[in-house]
């Protein structure tokens, strides 16, 4: 009964969750378009995470949809990072260092002996590493007009 409660809630609340990030951003950046371009690759990642999810035939916890919403938040700051100016001065930004070590510590999880934690840990590993290449293929094509929309406004 407890897990029916939560995942009812869990799924009520989705439209609220995204519609709260979506306006948090959107107040920051103050563009549709550079939003957007911020908010499709996670966007993205997460159907591909759900997709290779179903295919493979994994049961979905409400653990697991969860923390989804976590790896959604952390592929939203890799968004918002990757598409800033200064991103190219470095060779390895703060956010992919970020999301390496989070998908290396959790990996560790699929070799645990509980399901949960191995359901966890492959949740978590293959979101973020979804949230990176989308990031990293998406943000190629969307930054050139992100950065002249963000130009635009500051001038």
């Amino acid at each position: 009964r407890m897990v029916s409660v939560f995942a009812a809630d869990l799924t009520q609340r989705s439209l609220t969750i995204l519609l709260a990030i979506a306006v948090t951003v959107f107040l920051i950046v103050r563009s549709l378009r550079a939003s957007l371009g911020m908010l499709l690759p996670p966007a993205i990642a997460m159907v591909w995470t759900f997709g290779l999810v179903g295919w493979l035939g994994i049961e979905l916890t409400p653990f697991a949809v969860l923390i989804a919403v976590f790896v959604g938040g952390i592929g939203i700051d890799c968004a918002i990072f990757l598409s800033s100016p200064d991103h190219r001065a470095v060779l390895i930004t703060p956010s992919v260092a970020c999301i390496a070590t989070a998908t290396a510590g959790t990996a560790c999880m699929l070799v645990a002996q509980h399901p949960l934690l191995v359901g966890i840990g492959f949740m978590i590993t293959v979101g973020m590493l979804a949230c990176l290449v989308a990031c990293l293929l998406l943000l190629a094509a969307i930054c050139p007009p992100i950065r002249r929309v963000a130009s635009e406004t500051q001038a």
